[in-house]
């Protein structure tokens, strides 16, 4: 699966852990104003995956205010 990101707005790097399902970011490139990246999201784990950037979107930390699942 790939993302842009938003134009000045640099993704961050990595893996990270769903419940027992790691997601893994397998590539990031560079333009002048976007990032693209390439995510590994394993067969399966979609819906998962869907829902986590839906709690992201909507969501925020109730004692930090930040949104849920930010990093």
């Amino acid at each position: 699966m790939q993302f842009a990101s938003e134009p000045g707005f640099e993704l961050a790097g990595g893996e990270f852990r769903a419940g027992s399902v790691w997601i893994e970011l397998l590539s990031v490139v560079k333009s002048e104003s976007r990032d693209y990246a390439t995510v590994f999201v394993p067969e399966g784990k979609l819906i998962m995956f869907e829902r986590k950037v839906k709690a992201y979107l909507e969501e925020n930390h109730r004692v930090s205010g930040k949104p849920l699942n930010e990093s």
